[in-house]
């Protein structure tokens, strides 16, 4: 027969999110890059703005190298001349934990 200690109180644990022991996990098994490349499409439209986000979509981000589709042979112009800011803009996101973007690569989205 098993015996109970009354008055006895139990220490409770600290409440952890589950999403911070997923990304803790994920860390551990090399997933990284994926997860910081996740926030990084989520907030595109905070990073580049809300007309740039219509006309561009973050495709990949492999060893600091950022590719991104451009709607339009205009867009892909522009977005050139904005290269700087947007990795400016990344690798200052307090928001984000990228280490840094080193380049953009843009292509036109052809679909």
């Amino acid at each position: 027969m098993s015996t109970r200690s009354i008055g006895t109180r139990v220490k409770k644990a600290n409440p952890v999110n589950v999403s911070n022991i997923l990304v803790s996990v994920l860390k551990d098994l090399q997933f990284e890059s994926e997860i910081n490349f996740e926030q990084l499409k989520k907030k595109w439209n905070e990073i580049v703005g809300a007309i740039w986000a219509k006309n561009t979509e973050p495709l990949k981000l492999d060893n600091g190298i950022l590719t991104v589709a451009v709607s339009s042979p205009m867009w892909l112009t522009q977005a050139h001349f904005s290269k700087n800011k947007f990795m400016e803009n990344i690798n200052n996101s307090e928001s984000l934990n990228i280490e840094s973007v080193r380049d953009i690569i843009f292509i036109l989205d052809k679909s």
